[in-house]
């Protein structure tokens, strides 16, 4: 027993980041995020997910003015957004269309900061868009911030169905209902 603690302590291997020939080519990574939501005691919560298991609730609904926040939980480590974010969304308007603002948000404590908006029409027909979200400066993001996605729909009549099921699986008004945001990090 002596002899073992008399061993000399050596630290673990240290762990290899794997990057993609495009992503040391571009110096940025995507990280993707599903909306979803949660129903708990206290309510629906809204949040942007990395993984695509089902959601209990595969739609969310929107009436006129309606706003809707998916946040991530707070980041572990510090990171910069910058470039080009992209969005797949599922979804459909019960009468005519509607216009959806779509913006994206630095949180850090009880401050919001802006990094990119965008506005897309969400028709009749049940319909994939994919939305760019130009994001122009790079914005920080200091461990314990999160990423907010304010969704909203504009004042002009009807409903919205949006689908928020990572899975993606039909729901009652959708055929397919996985929504997603894929946002680029800069790789320092």
């Amino acid at each position: 027993m002596a002899e073992q603690l008399e061993k000399p302590f050596t630290t673990a291997t240290q762990q290899l980041v794997n990057l993609t020939f495009t992503e040391v080519l571009s110096g940025t990574g995507i990280q993707v995020f599903y909306l979803t939501t949660t129903n708990d005691t206290t309510g629906t919560g809204y949040h942007l997910y990395e993984r695509t298991d089902q959601s209990g609730v595969k739609e969310t609904v929107f009436g006129d003015g309606t706003e809707h926040n998916f946040n991530t939980t707070a980041l572990n480590l510090p990171r910069t957004i910058f470039g080009t974010a992209y969005m797949s969304i599922i979804g459909k308007h019960n009468s005519g269309g509607s216009n959806m603002t779509w913006r994206l948000l630095k949180v850090s404590g009880a401050v919001e900061t802006e990094i990119a908006t965008v506005v897309n029409a969400i028709d009749t027909t049940e319909a994939r868009d994919f939305v760019a979200m130009t994001i122009s400066t790079p914005v920080h993001l200091a461990r314990g911030d999160f990423i907010r996605l304010e969704v909203i729909k504009q004042s002009n009549g009807g409903t919205i169905w949006l689908g928020t099921n990572p899975e993606g699986s039909a729901s009652t008004n959708l055929t397919e209902t996985q929504t997603k945001i894929m946002i680029p990090f800069r790789i320092e």
